[in-house]
């Protein structure tokens, strides 16, 4: 009896620890990644917020021209598009890694680049 007890009582405890971590999943609503004012907060980064999380690859040396015919760094590109579009710089980031693992990839290929957030990539 007291060998039973003690394996409940150890048993409970297994899943009172383990719990906590299923919690998460049993909440994820798959209709419900990210909220309008998420997605929307364009002044959630400024360009050295922006260029710090770059720096962590290929991004961060990065300069080619933009739409203006101007070169401007990868930074200040993912800025301006967030202020002209109004979408989140984190946003932006998370389609960068997300589609061509842009980020952190420290020798992206040109096909990388070309398709970068994922547009159009058959």
């Amino acid at each position: 009896m007291q060998r039973r007890l003690r394996s409940s009582i150890a048993t409970m405890s297994v899943f009172g620890l383990l719990l906590p971590s299923f919690v998460p999943l049993l909440a994820f609503d798959p209709n419900y990644i990210i909220s309008d004012e998420e997605m929307t907060d364009y002044a959630s980064l400024d360009v050295d917020g922006i260029q710090r999380y770059l720096d962590r690859g290929y991004l961060g040396d990065y300069t080619t021209e933009d739409l203006d015919g101007e070169t401007r760094s990868a930074a200040e590109i993912i800025w301006n598009a967030a202020q002209n579009y109004q979408l989140s710089p984190k946003f932006i980031l998370g389609m960068l890694q997300r589609e061509q693992s842009l980020v952190d990839d420290d020798d992206p290929s040109q096909t990388q680049l070309d398709w970068a957030m994922g547009y159009a990539v058959c």
